[in-house]
C-alpha cells in the first residue's frame, strides 16, 4: 500500500472511534506509520485527505446504474457502508466536502439519464437545471441524515430508501414539470 493509502486508511480508521476535530496530522502520522514531513509531502492537512479520499472514492455499482434508483440505491449501499466515516465528516468542517459528493455524483448521473431522453420535451439547459434541482434536493436529504443525532447504520439506510424512493415518485416528476412550464414562459 502506497503511504497515501495507508494516510488515508488511518484516517478512516481513527474516525471510527474518535471525531475527526479530535485527528491531527502528529496522530494521523503515528496511526500511518510515516513521519509529518511525508504527511505534509502528501497533504495540506487532515481535511485535504479527506478530499482526496471522497474524490477519488469508487461508489460500487454506481457507474453501471442504468436509472435513477439504482443510482441512489448504490449510493445509499456507499453511505451506510461508510456511515461512520460520513457522518464524521459532515458533523466536522467537511461538511461541504460530503455534500459536494452526493450532490456531484447525483447531478451527472441524473443529468446523463436525462441528456439521453430526447423525448422528454426540456431542453439542454432545462435537463441540466432539472439535475440540478434534483441533485440539491436528495443530496440535502443524505447530509441531513448525517447530522441527525441517535441515527445508526441501519436507521439512516431505512430512512434514506424511503426518501429516495418518495422523492422519484413525486418530486422528481413535479421538478421535470417545473421544468417544462419555465420552458413556456
Amino acid at each position: 500500500m502506497t503511504t497515501e493509502g495507508k494516510i488515508k486508511q488511518a484516517l478512516r480508521e481513527m474516525m471510527l472511534t474518535r471525531p475527526l476535530n479530535e485527528i491531527n496530522a502528529v496522530a494521523l502520522c503515528e496511526k500511518a506509520h510515516c513521519n509529518r514531513q511525508t504527511f505534509y509531502y502528501h497533504y495540506q492537512d487532515v481535511y485535504d485527505v479527506i478530499a482526496s479520499i471522497l474524490l477519488k472514492e469508487n461508489v460500487p455499482n454506481f457507474e453501471q446504474a442504468k436509472d435513477i434508483k439504482n443510482c441512489l440505491l448504490s449510493l445509499i449501499k456507499y453511505a451506510s457502508t461508510n456511515f461512520k466515516f460520513l457522518a464524521s465528516c459532515y458533523n466536522s468542517a467537511a461538511r461541504d466536502l460530503v455534500d459536494e459528493f452526493f450532490y456531484s455524483h447525483i447531478m451527472s448521473k441524473v443529468f446523463g439519464f436525462l441528456s439521453e431522453d430526447i423525448n422528454i420535451g426540456l431542453s439542454l439547459n432545462g435537463k441540466r437545471n432539472a439535475a440540478r434541482r434534483y441533485a440539491s434536493f436528495v443530496s440535502q436529504e443524505f447530509g441531513y441524515c448525517f447530522k441527525t443525532e441517535g441515527l445508526n447504520q441501519t436507521s439512516f439506510e431505512r430512512r434514506i430508501k424511503r426518501f429516495c424512493t418518495i422523492s422519484i415518485t413525486d418530486v422528481f416528476p413535479a421538478i421535470l414539470q417545473m421544468g417544462k412550464s419555465e420552458k413556456l414562459r
